[in-house]
């Protein structure tokens, strides 16, 4: 491992840099970190697409945006965790997609109640009807 500081070679088992003296913790830390991401499988984008949307979907708005990037985030963390199957993976992104667009039904029902639903599929028939 190089010391990104001194560029000198140490070896995995060094707790300090031997050119700088500086502690390799956080540059093993990073590393893994890095790692994680590059193993990230390719269809875990997908569902963290499709709970990334509802923020655009809904045009805005803080309970949309915690509600699609928490998805998101939570989507990309399970599909990285290879110490469990990946079907069992792929049905939690699956499930965790599925939850973030019921709620984000169960959130627009609560906000605008059946009346606005009715009032709008008059008005729009009304309008179909007079075109």
């Amino acid at each position: 491992m190089k010391c990104p500081y001194c560029f000198a070679l140490n070896c995995e088992s060094d707790a300090v840099c031997g050119g700088c003296r500086r502690p390799l913790a956080p540059v093993r830390r990073a590393a893994a970190k890095a790692a994680a991401v590059a193993q990230t499988p390719q269809w875990a984008y997908l569902f963290s697409v499709l709970c990334g949307i509802i923020p655009v979907v809904t045009l805005g708005g803080l309970l949309p945006a915690i509600l699609g990037f928490g998805g998101a985030g939570a989507c990309l963390t399970v599909a990285r965790a290879s110490s469990v199957p990946t079907a069992v993976r792929l049905l939690a992104c699956v499930g965790i997609t599925a939850l973030c667009w019921v709620l984000l039904a169960v959130l627009v029902t609560a906000l605008f109640p059946t009346p606005y639903w009715q009032n709008l599929s008059s008005a729009l028939r009304r309008l179909l009807a007079s075109a």
